[in-house]
């Protein structure tokens, strides 16, 4: 009927969660600590090069939508004739996640249907949250705080034979950030406060429809790649007789933002109106866009 929908899908989420506290107080007091907070998580959705999909009226979604997270909290106190306070926080999320249809070598599989989506949906959050604090006559704080972010969202039809009375999209959105913040306080006669905090993006996000020598008959084509952003604070304060601070931010964001149609020598691309009464004419669309 017109009402069919086939679906396979992987839907998920993960998340990894550490909070350290740390406290020290005597004459001579000095804590050291690390928080380490690590997700890695692997998706699929996959439609093999073999497959025979023969539905003429169904809507066939094929995706992944996952959420991932890891976060790490580090408290430090010292308190004492000398408070010395080291510290080190690291957080590490990595999400493979990857949608496909077909593969690098020509199969028998075909398409037959309505309409097709391929959805590559992922949420890549690291959030790190380091705090120092030494109050003594000779205060130190010493802190390290790292958030790394590997994200890889992909949407790929490969090599298929695919024809619809209705529309294609091949959709890959990635979202999430990467935040670190600091905070390191040194209160005494001699205080120095020194911190280094660094965010890290290393995405991959691409759309691609890539037909090599096959067919693809259907009404409008849709393409579209969209990208996540990486933010640092740190705050250090130091008061005293002597008092010094040294604070180092970096945020870097090392993204691919790619959305691609390419075909092969003896491919056909025909586009249709899949709706006669639409007065809109069918339409090829592939977009990267991110911010």
């Amino acid at each position: 009927g017109d009402d069919q929908s086939i679906r396979v899908e992987s839907i998920g989420t993960t998340k990894a969660v550490t909070a350290t506290a740390a406290v020290a107080a005597g004459g001579v007091a000095i804590n050291a600590g690390v928080a380490l907070a690590i997700n890695r998580t692997t998706a699929r959705a996959i439609i093999g090069k073999n497959a025979k999909i023969d539905a003429a009226g169904a809507d066939i979604t094929v995706g992944h939508d996952f959420h991932t997270e890891a976060e790490a909290i580090m408290i430090s106190v010292a308190a004492g004739g000398v408070g010395v306070s080291a510290t080190g926080t690291v957080v590490i999320n990595k999400l493979d996640a990857e949608t496909l249809i077909g593969e690098e070598t020509v199969g028998s599989g075909l398409i037959r249907g309505k309409s097709l989506s391929v959805n590559a949906l992922a949420d890549g959050d690291v959030i790190v949250t380091s705090v120092a604090a030494s109050g003594a006559g000779i205060a130190v704080n010493a802190l390290v705080a790292l958030g790394l972010n590997y994200v890889n969202n992909i949407a790929r039809v490969r090599n298929m034979d695919i024809t619809l009375t209705g529309d294609l999209n091949v959709d890959a959105i990635l979202s999430g950030e990467t935040r670190v913040t600091s905070t390191s306080v040194a209160v005494g006669l001699v205080a120095a406060g020194a911190s280094v905090d660094i965010a890290y993006i290393a995405s991959k996000n691409v759309a691609a429809l890539e037909l090599g020598a096959q067919n693809l008959d259907n009404g409008d084509v849709y393409a579209m790649a969209a990208n996540p952003q990486a933010s640092v604070m740190g705050i250090t304060g130091s008061a005293g007789g002597v008092a010094a601070n040294i604070n180092v931010g970096l945020a870097l964001n090392d993204g691919e933002n790619t959305a691609t149609m390419t075909s092969g020598e003896d491919s056909v691309i025909t586009v249709t109106d899949a709706d006669p009464a639409d007065d809109t004419a069918p339409h090829i669309n592939v977009l990267a866009e991110g911010k």
